[in-house]
């Protein structure tokens, strides 16, 4: 008797005990240039007893290795039941969704534990009754944000009971889509009230406008121009992945070096979005009342630089999810890889620039301030920049290869 396993409630549980179909068709398993199955075709019934029989090295266990899973084929499927073991694709998908959900959400709890305390600070009463609308506004934004952002792991639990499906992964690329836009709100409300503080209603509509509309451009204009102007990337970007498969083995698998620099865009982005709270309640400060007025700017323009590299780090996510709808290709490596080098230059110029404020508040001595704060940031591109671009040149040297790593320029 035969009993079939939807794919998202697959487990290795409902094989206990119980007999299933096994299906191959047009399984092919390159490793390298060497074939090592070809157009494999095969059924074997429930309750059937079926031997493989063959000399050492013709393939019987990675044949084998495919129907447990374990390998993923070049071309082709292995069913059991109605599960298909040769591909673990969607499993691949899934967990780069929930990874990049895991970005977005750090950063969007810690901005909103800093707009729970923003309330409570001596400078709130005196910001005008716009301002303070517009603050309890980011706050609201950032929970609707952190509602939207949870819910594919409600989702994966109740209704997928655990398991990675096509429609979790379908789900989760929606919801960070719509969980974008109220957290682009929420940088455009906070940067008015800092724009406020520091200049009054002119700068505060310009700097809030200005932070929304990159923040916007960033995660929904860039995507929507990509699209228009190719709309086959998917497609692309899964023909980009196969070629690598069945070409000379790399070094790091596309998949890998995808996860790789999501990782470190992840490394990178709580930092930033910390540092970006911290600077948000320093406005609110009583302290921040009393520095002179060319202060005051320094440190909203190191502001802008930190917001900025935030929505550079968070873009990679976006653009994942709603070019590529989760596929992996070169084309979004290259991408990712460029976005994050570009944050890596914006960030320190923030970090430096209220280093000196601070440092300035400190010791009232502008000359020593501007000279650690200059140095401060020498050192980061030093070792970022300047180091990384001199081991690149001496490895192209020792060790010269074919595939180049991203540029800062395209």
């Amino acid at each position: 008797m035969s009993t079939e396993i939807p794919s998202s409630n697959y487990t290795s549980a409902p094989f206990i005990g119980k007999t299933f179909g096994v299906t191959i068709a047009q399984l092919n398993k390159k490793f390298g240039r060497a074939t090592v199955l070809r157009d494999i075709n095969l059924e074997v019934k429930p309750g059937e007893i079926f031997c493989i029989m063959g000399p050492s090295g013709s393939g019987k266990s990675v044949l084998l290795k495919h129907v447990a899973g374990l390998e993923m084929a070049t071309s082709g499927e292995v069913k059991i039941g109605e599960f298909d073991a040769a591909d673990p694709h969607t499993r691949d998908k899934v967990h780069l969704a929930l990874d990049e959900a895991r970005m977005l959400i750090i950063g969007a709890d810690l901005l909103l534990g800093f707009e729970l305390k923003a309330a409570f600070e001596n400078g709130f009463d005196r910001l005008s009754t716009a301002a303070q609308y517009s603050k309890m506004g980011g706050l609201v934004a950032l929970v609707v944000t952190t509602a939207l952002l949870m819910a594919p792991a409600a989702y994966h639990q109740i209704v997928e009971d655990g398991e990675a499906t096509e429609r979790l992964h379908t789900f989760a690329t929606r919801i960070a889509a719509c969980a974008l836009l109220p957290f682009a709100g929420a940088l455009g409300l906070d940067a008015y009230v800092s724009g406020e503080r520091v200049g009054g209603p002119t700068l505060a509509a310009v700097f809030g406008a200005g932070a929304a509309a990159v923040a916007l451009f960033m995660w929904y204009g860039l995507e929507l121009i990509r699209r228009s102007r190719r709309p086959d990337v998917r497609q692309d970007g899964r023909e980009e992945e196969e070629s690598m498969k069945e070409g000379d083995d790399p070094k790091t698998k596309l998949k890998d070096k995808i996860k790789q620099v999501l990782t470190e865009a992840r490394v990178v982005l709580p930092g930033a979005q910390a540092l970006l709270g911290f600077q948000l309640i320093a406005i609110l400060m009583e302290s921040f009342d009393r520095q002179p007025k060319w202060l005051q700017i320094t440190h909203l323009a190191s502001l802008g630089f930190v917001a900025f590299a935030t929505i550079l780090l968070m873009t990679p996510p976006a653009y994942h999810r709603l070019v590529e709808e989760g596929e992996n290709s070169e084309h979004f490596h290259r991408f990712a890889s460029r976005v994050l080098i570009w944050a890596m230059v914006v960030l320190p110029i923030g970090i430096c620039g209220d280093v000196f404020v601070v440092l300035y508040k400190v010791t009232h001595a502008f000359g020593v301030s501007l000279g650690l704060a200059a140095a401060l940031l020498a050192l980061c591109y030093g070792l970022w920049f300047g180091y990384t671009a001199f081991a690149r040149a001496r490895r192209d040297r020792d060790e010269p290869r074919e595939d180049a790593l991203p540029r800062l320029a395209a």
